[in-house]
């Protein structure tokens, strides 16, 4: 039995909003990476503090975007796979499962460098 094509039209609306809101994300994600670096370099006058806490709120924002983004795509997906024949389960499960490995790679990775920034600069910070 071959699955019929109307699912691929669906996941792939989906999964194109997905990238879309990840666009978004990564967006952030240089906003905030670019404003911290140019307040190292002195390009922007601005204490260390200040300029750390804007990067780190906005990091902070992309990885809640992204989980809330993964959070949609799967209640979407949801709705999926009971509308499908079974045949269609293994392409949507495996479309989740690809974006959601991605995207806790992502929100990670941005966790990681919001430590570091925090950690440059937690001196200033606390104190």
């Amino acid at each position: 039995m071959k699955c019929k094509l109307p699912l691929t039209g669906k996941l792939n609306t989906f999964e194109n909003d997905l990238g879309g809101w990840t666009i978004v994300v990564f967006a952030v994600t240089t906003a905030g990476l670019l404003f911290y670096h140019m307040t190292q370099e002195k390009t922007l006058p601005m204490k260390d503090e200040y300029a750390a806490l804007v990067a780190i709120v906005l990091l902070l924002c992309a990885v809640a975007y992204s989980a809330y983004a993964l959070y949609n795509f799967y209640q979407r997906t949801g709705d999926l796979l009971h509308d499908t024949e079974k045949c269609s389960h293994s392409t949507i499960n495996n479309s989740r499962l690809i974006y959601s490995i991605i995207t806790f790679v992502v929100c990670v990775t941005l966790l990681f460098v919001s430590f570091r920034i925090f950690k440059n600069t937690s001196d200033d910070l606390l104190w």
